[in-house]
Order: structure tokens, then C-alpha cells, then sequence
């Protein structure tokens, strides 16, 4: 069953340390706000209806949310015996003798098809990294931020202040520390030498790797996805002068959601799936008899296997391997203490937290909480993680058969508190309809939760439309109190911004509507006016004084015409936005996809964006791959302030002492913030390549 059981070694239930004696603890809650459901408004500006429906545990609530109704009932398992007999009668009513299908099985069905259970991915266990020899803003104008490191140095463009982000890289003014086609590297700008450089690959198989630097302390986070549920790799550096030294890592099983840190506390989110973890059996031939033997033996032997179930079979695990390159048991990695299930089934995936204190030098990640559900979207506040997922790809199966029509796609809403840096504790779950499009569809802000979504209907010729909703939590529940429906009908959403009592919501088909929405009354959200513009921005940056910075695509009023371009917006009137200024770029930015990427450094007020080109050596005068704007904030103007050249396409750029810096797969360059004059160029050793050898 991939790399944790070739290890071949089996966990005691005595060394996860788990007790298991009693039943769940039901937190179900009925609507306590006493105000009555949404009237039908389907406005812009107004809050759309909903019907009553009952869930799981018999209550009646809105599906998709409404004001003052309560959503969907929560309970936690207080200890093993409850997460156990939960999950076996989940199975039990599912099971098939193909193992678990999301579809059900009817055997009397004519050619009826059902999916196996996932197929064992063979994978060997990967070798431990070591240490390798050392080698010859604030955000926006008007948004508060943590204080730079020093000298004018810029920190991670991060969605919310506070909240530290994962990225492939990092600096602390004078070293800058990068992951870039997995290799660790450390440069040093006062001398202009790579002092460190540590290849990863022998590990990754996945996501790109990440990190976060905090203090003296490097957090290195890596993903392997060979494994059924694959497996996240947290490695712990302390840094002297530049160069990281391994303290430890810790092999946690589970693909990563998210890597953020409060305060000191790293909280890592993943997702794994209870199904790989069970060695269901399939019927060697197919009888279309209900009783047919081979059906019937593979059904009743499955059968069997749920009821022999035990919980170290089921909870992630976990092992470390020390700075000497011992390594310890493998063991769970989850109290069952802190998981929960929602009211209704949500699906075997079971999405969970580890947290590790980055203030303690000899701390460990340990689970800190989990959800038996499906997760696909965090974000996380100063005080809270939220967890939002897909609802209804599990439909009750009735007599062997499913619903014909599926129902409109909704999102479930999972709010845990990260209060106590050992502990990731659950607080409350809702619904809101629809789907959302990355983790800046969320924003907390005063005690409420806003959600920016796009609708769908799966009727015969229904459409789409967008909105956002806002939830406030009561008694163990996500309330929906308000909300603004019917944003670019038959559009999706493309960018969001969640700006103090502003919500900025882009969607697209053919032109660019950008939405302003004044959220200042949480149980009366209005949209104050919109914009209508060709193409469309994909990421929103406030800069302050009212203005609003897109990065996105060019177009025509036919679509889009395959630019890429900087947008300025004036919103100090929100009834009446503007754009009163564009930058065009020659290609496309990494800033569009991965807000990481850009800079914005209010000190000069410029921003510096990526351009992916392909530069042939003669070319070089021609060609630039990081683009420098300046932005007039009193007469509201942008003009172009540099076009800076580096071999590879530019990844990443920084400020370190009130120089800029840019970063790529083939080095790093340090460039003056006066006139833009390069001052240091560092190559780096291309693997398998004389790249850098043949350049210039």
C-alpha cells in the first residue's frame, strides 16, 4: 500500500498513545439567532432566497445559507471508540464488492459499473536530506503591517497581515534563502556568495517546495505523492551566518493544503483519504445474479474487513528522523480528541492539522486537530483557520441507486480557532452555495466570516452568477447573516480582494466587471457601483489613498487578445470606480497565478512584476524579465521606471536593505533602487546543465 507499509513496521496502539472508551459528543445546535429566512430578492444589491431543507440529524436549515438559519449540526469524537464505530458505519452502508464507490452498486443493474477501491502505488521510502558543505511594507499604504526586518527590507506578499505564507523564498536583509527547482540555496548580499546549496529532489515528487522563515529558524516544507496519500516532509533548520543547519524532520502523512504561521506557531494543512488505508477485495468474475457467489463472497469479505477495522488502520501517521539521521517509530500522528465529522456525510477523506511551535527549538509538529471531510481550500486569520470544501459529491444512496439529478454545488464552511498554539480547535461549520476560486475568496473581519462564491445550477439551461456572503458564528455555528447575489450573471470569479469593510470582486466572460461592495454592515451588504472593462484582472493589490492595483489580462470588448497588463483603479469613489491608468507587459507574469510574485514596496511606491520571456543571447538589449512601475499616488499616474534583464525567467523579487533584488532558477541580482544599476550578479549551478557556464 505505497511507502508506509513497504516500511513494514506496524503501529501499537500503545505507542500512539490513544485511549478509546465512550460514544461521540454530539455539538449539533438549532437556530438560536431568532430571526426568520431570506425573503426572494434577486437584485444585485440584495439577498437572493433559499428553501428549508432537513439534514442529516433531522433539523430543518438553509442549504447555501440565509440569514439566521442554522446550516448543518457538528460532532466531535471524544475519544477512539466513537471515531471508530463512526467511520465503520459509514463504510458499512457503502460498501460494495468492489470496495467503496462514491455511486453506490446495484447488482441487479444492467451493466452497472463501480469504481474500485484506489490500487496500491508502489513507492519506496526516500532518503533523509542532508546538510550539504558551505560553498567558494507593508502591504498597502493604509493597511497596517508587521514592521520590516530592518534597513528597508520587504517580507512575503501574504493575503492577510499577521498571517505568514509559505513561498520559495525568503530574506532577512542580508541573506536571501530560496527554493527553486528544488534546491535550497543561501546568498550572501553584503559579500555576493552562494554560501549553501542542498538539492531536494530526492525527495520531492509533487507540489513545489516551500518555506518559512522565522527568526534564526528555517521551516522547510516538501511533498511527496508517490505514497497513497502521500507525504509531507517538515524539515527544521537553524541558521548561523547564512547557512542552515538540519536540527530534525518529520515525515507526516497526508498531501499539503497549506503552510501558514501565527505568532510563532507553523500550522500545516493536509488531506488524506481513509480509503487507501483498506484492503478492499473485488469478486474474481461479475454475476449479474443478486446472489451470485463471486459478487456475494467479495461483498460479505469486505464486509468483514470494515469490522476488523482498528484505529491505528485508519489515523495518519507520522515518523521523525533526528539530525543524526535516526529515525523513530512509526506512529499516529492524531488524537481523536480533536476530530470531528460534520452533520452531514462529507466523504472518507479525512483533512487535518500539525502544528509546530517555532518559538521551541525542540518542538515537533504534532496533529493539533482534523475534520472527516473532504478540504480543498484554507485560509487563515490572525485568530482562525478556516477549511472550506466541495458538499453533495456524496449523495445518499437509496436501495442501490442514486439521485438522477445532482444538486447545485455548495461549499462547506469548517472554522477552527488557533488560539492555543498545541491545539487546532474546532469552533463551528456552515454552508454557503456555490464554489469558491482560492483562499482570498475568504476574509475575516470584525467577528465575521466573508465568503466570495460563484453559484451553479445543474437544471437543463440554468446559468451562474456570483456574490458574497457573510457569516458570523453562534453556539457551534456558521449563521449566514447577509449577502449580495447576482454579480456577472453567467460569469465566473477571477479575483477577489477583501479590503477592511470593501469587498473588490472581479468576474469575466468577455469584458471585465469589477465589483465594489461595501460590507460595513454585515446584515445589509450593498453593491455600491461596478465597472466594466475588456479583459480582466486575476489579482487585486490595495496601495491606499484609494486606489487599487489588478494584474491580469488585456482584451477587446470580443474577449480576451493574449496581453498581459497592469491595472490602476481609482476607488475612493465606490459607487463610481475607475481605472485611470494601465501597464502593459511583453509576458506573462507568475504575479497573475501566484500572488507571491509580486511586489508592491510603498516606501518608493513602486511595483515589480515578473515577465516570463524567452531571451536569446543576441537579443539581450530587447529582452526583460522583470518589469519596475512607479506609481503616482497624488496625481494617480503609472509609468514605466525599469525593465530589468536576468538569464531564466525572474521568479521572485525583494527589497533587502533597501536594494531590490530578483531571483531565478539561474541566480540571483542585486540592483541599486536609485537608478536601477545592477550591483552584484550570482549564478548558480544549473543541475545536469553547463547553462550557466555558456552564458555571457
Amino acid at each position: 500500500m505505497g511507502t508506509w507499509r513497504n516500511l513494514g513496521i506496524v503501529v501499537s496502539l500503545a505507542a500512539s498513545g490513544l485511549a478509546c472508551s465512550s460514544t461521540p459528543d454530539s455539538r449539533a445546535r438549532t437556530d438560536t439567532a431568532g430571526q426568520g429566512s431570506s425573503t426572494d430578492e434577486t437584485n444585485s444589491a440584495g439577498q437572493g432566497s433559499s428553501t428549508d431543507e432537513t439534514n442529516s440529524a433531522g433539523q430543518s436549515g438553509l442549504v447555501g445559507g440565509g440569514p439566521g438559519e442554522s446550516v448543518r449540526p457538528y460532532e466531535s469524537f471524544s475519544d477512539c471508540d466513537g471515531f471508530l464505530a463512526w467511520i465503520k458505519e459509514q463504510l458499512l452502508a457503502r460498501v460494495t464488492p468492489f470496495g467503496i464507490s462514491q455511486y453506490g452498486w446495484n447488482p441487479n443493474g444492467p451493466g452497472e459499473w463501480t469504481q474500485p477501491a484506489a490500487e496500491e502505488t508502489a513507492a519506496t521510502e526516500a532518503p533523509m536530506e542532508t546538510a550539504a558543505a558551505s560553498m567558494d511594507s507593508e502591504a498597502a499604504a493604509d493597511l497596517p503591517a508587521p514592521a520590516p526586518p530592518g534597513g528597508g527590507t520587504s517580507v512575503t506578499n501574504t493575503q492577510e497581515v499577521g498571517v505568514d505564507e509559505s513561498d520559495v523564498s525568503e530574506t532577512d536583509g542580508r541573506f536571501v534563502y530560496s527554493i527553486i527547482d528544488n534546491v535550497l540555496r543561501s546568498v550572501d548580499l553584503q559579500t555576493s556568495q552562494l554560501v549553501y546549496e542542498l538539492p531536494l529532489s530526492d525527495f520531492v515528487f509533487g507540489s513545489q517546495p516551500e518555506m518559512i522563515l522565522f527568526g534564526s529558524t528555517l521551516v522547510v516544507s516538501t511533498a511527496n505523492w508517490s505514497a497513497d496519500n502521500g507525504v509531507t516532509l517538515l524539515s527544521r533548520y537553524s541558521i548561523t551566518n547564512g547557512v542552515p543547519t538540519l536540527q530534525g524532520s518529520e515525515h507526516l502523512e497526508g498531501q499539503p493544503l497549506s503552510v501558514r504561521s501565527v505568532n510563532g506557531v507553523a500550522r500545516v494543512t493536509m488531506a488524506t483519504s481513509l480509503l487507501p488505508r483498506i484492503d478492499f477485495v473485488e469478486p474474481l468474475y461479475i454475476s449479474t445474479d443478486a446472489d451470485g457467489e463471486s459478487t456475494g463472497r467479495a461483498l460479505e469479505t469486505n464486509r468483514k474487513i470494515i469490522n476488523e477495522l482498528t484505529v491505528e488502520d485508519l489515523l495518519p501517521r507520522r515518523y521523525s528522523i533526528a539530525e543524526n539521521g535516526t529515525r523513530g517509530p512509526v506512529e499516529t500522528a492524531l488524537p481523536c480528541d480533536v476530530i470531528g465529522h460534520p452533520g452531514e456525510f462529507a466523504g472518507f477523506g479525512l483533512t487535518w492539522i500539525a502544528s509546530l511551535d517555532l518559538n521551541d527549538s525542540a518542538a515537533q509538529p504534532m496533529g493539533s486537530g482534523g475534520i472527516v471531510a473532504d478540504g480543498q481550500t484554507v485560509y487563515v486569520s490572525p485568530d482562525h483557520l478556516f477549511l472550506a470544501g466541495r458538499t453533495g459529491l456524496w449523495p445518499q444512496v437509496v436501495d442501490g441507486t442514486v439521485p438522477v439529478r445532482a444538486p447545485d454545488p455548495a461549499t462547506a464552511l469548517h472554522m477552527f480557532s488557533i488560539a492555543d498554539p498545541t491545539r487546532t480547535e474546532y469552533v463551528a461549520s456552515g454552508e454557503v452555495a456555490g464554489t469558491l476560486l482560492n483562499s482570498y475568496s475568504m476574509s475575516e473581519f470584525e467577528g465575521h466570516l466573508r465568503v466570495a462564491t460563484t453559484e451553479w445550477s445543474t437544471d437543463f439551461g440554468g446559468g451562474q452568477d456570483s456574490g458574497i456572503h457573510i457569516f458570523r458564528e453562534q453556539f457551534g455555528e456558521l449563521l449566514e447573516v447577509g449577502a449580495v447575489r447576482g454579480l456577472g450573471r453567467g460569469e465566473q470569479v477571477q479575483a477577489v480582494r477583501f479590503h477592511g469593510p470593501l469587498g473588490y470582486v472581479v468576474t469575466f466572460r468577455q469584458v471585465d466587471p469589477l465589483y465594489v461592495l461595501d460590507l460595513s454592515d454585515p446584515t445589509n451588504p450593498t453593491l455600491s457601483g461596478e465597472l466594466k472593462i475588456p479583459g480582466y484582472s486575476s489579482y487585486l493589490h490595495p496601495i491606499g489613498e484609494g486606489l487599487l492595483l489588478g494584474v491580469g489580462f488585456s482584451g477587446t470588448d470580443g474577449g480576451l487578445d493574449g496581453g498581459t497588463q497592469l491595472s490602476l483603479f481609482d476607488v475612493n469613489n465606490p459607487s463610481n470606480p475607475m481605472q485611470i491608468a494601465t501597464a502593459q507587459l511583453t509576458g506573462v507574469t507568475e504575479a497573475a497565478f501566484d500572488p507571491h510574485a509580486f511586489l508592491w514596496w510603498p516606501e518608493t511606491s513602486d511595483v515589480i512584476v515578473p515577465q516570463e520571456m524567452l531571451c536569446e543571447i543576441g537579443q539581450r538589449q530587447e529582452c526583460s524579465t522583470a518589469l519596475v512601475v512607479h506609481i503616482d499616488r497624488a496625481n494617480k499616474t503609472m509609468t514605466e521606471a525599469a525593465r530589468l534583464f536576468q538569464w531564466f525567467p525572474v521568479r521572485r523579487s525583494m527589497v533587502a536593505n533597501g536594494d531590490l533584488v530578483t531571483l531565478s532558477a539561474g541566480g540571483l541580482k542585486l540592483w541599486s533602487f536609485t537608478d536601477f544599476s545592477a550591483l552584484a550578479d550570482i549564478r548558480f549551478d544549473i543541475p545536469n546543465t553547463t547553462a550557466e557556464d555558456d552564458l555571457p
